[in-house]
């Protein structure tokens, strides 16, 4: 082979690197300018929605406060705001608003009083009601509890270690932090329980089926069946028509005294879910709402972005 022939081979693999090295690099850059441009896309996309929900949640409160100047005695589940999902189209997808009565539920920060057995009494109903483990019942109680778990150890030896609440919690959200909990275990127990300020009553209008039963043992399927037909037909109007209904179930649930006690036909706390989604892509948000009894103001107590 003729030097001038090595040359030129010499100068064709080169060729042949450099454009191999050149395509990689165009690739690379192509590859970049796609992620770059769905990152932006992305964002563009999260910014619409959550400019939706912005949009959406100043009409919470008027909600809710003419709820109150309709009637400022009772809420119930014939409310406007408690019937329906509010569905609207937006732009590239649907926005949507759903309010629920955080006081038709079991209020986990009861447990926080060691001195109210009967409320833990209750709790340990709706937990095997539920058909999930009296343990988690325990470990639930402790952990909010202002002594704090008897296992503490089992928190502080994680892997990334927990510090109990010791006292209420905020969101229901926290007691996937519980020893034993499962996903499974705290999606069943999700939709009974809430996270109010420990003095809140439950809402006779609007106490699910589970926790009248966890309450007031003396109730039969029957009896509950019935009273939650009233709350769909014939709201209670006061705490009297309901102690009424109690009777012809159970006579001896008309004590005074606890559960009664706890028991009211009003609403202070809301639980309102914001989603907007934008080209197939959801958003949440989830705003806490504090309505007061003798006005019907309502302010918002925090707000959580994303899924809970």
């Amino acid at each position: 082979m003729s030097r001038a022939t090595h040359s030129k081979g010499i100068a064709l693999i080169n060729a042949l690197v450099i454009v191999g090295a050149m395509s990689a690099i165009m690739v690379f850059v192509t590859r970049q300018t796609v992620d770059s441009h769905a990152r932006v896309l992305t964002m563009q996309t999260g910014l619409q929605s959550s400019l939706y929900m912005d949009a959406m949640e100043p009409l919470l409160p008027v909600l809710l406060e003419e709820d109150w100047e309709d009637d400022p005695t009772r809420d119930d589940l014939t409310d406007v705001w408690a019937r329906e999902d509010f569905t609207v189209p937006i732009g590239r997808g649907i926005g949507q608003a759903r309010i629920h009565d955080l006081q038709g539920r079991f209020n986990i920060n009861w447990l926080t009083d060691l001195a109210d057995t009967e409320a833990r009494t209750a709790f340990d109903r709706l937990i095997t009601d539920l058909g999930l483990s009296p343990a988690l019942g325990t470990a639930i109680a402790g952990f909010v509890s202002p002594e704090g778990p008897a296992n503490a150890a089992t928190y502080q030896n994680r892997a990334s270690p927990i510090q109990t609440p010791n006292g209420p919690i905020r969101v229901i959200t926290q007691l996937r932090a519980v020893a034993g909990m499962d996903t499974s275990d705290f999606e069943r127990l999700r939709p009974y329980i809430a996270a109010l300020p420990a003095p809140s009553d439950l809402n006779a209008n609007t106490a699910a089926p589970e926790v009248l039963e966890a309450l007031f043992p003396g109730l039969n399927e029957a009896s509950v069946a019935r009273i939650a037909q009233q709350q769909r037909a014939d709201p209670f109007a006061g705490i009297s028509g309901f102690v009424a209904a109690l009777g012809r179930a159970t006579p001896s649930a008309t004590q005074p005294g606890w559960p009664l006690d706890r028991v009211d036909v009003k609403t202070s706390w809301f639980h309102a879910r914001l989603s907007a989604e934008v080209d197939g892509t959801p958003r949440q948000r989830h705003i806490f709402l504090n309505r007061r009894n003798d006005s019907g103001e309502v302010s918002v107590a925090f707000v959580i972005e994303g899924q809970l």
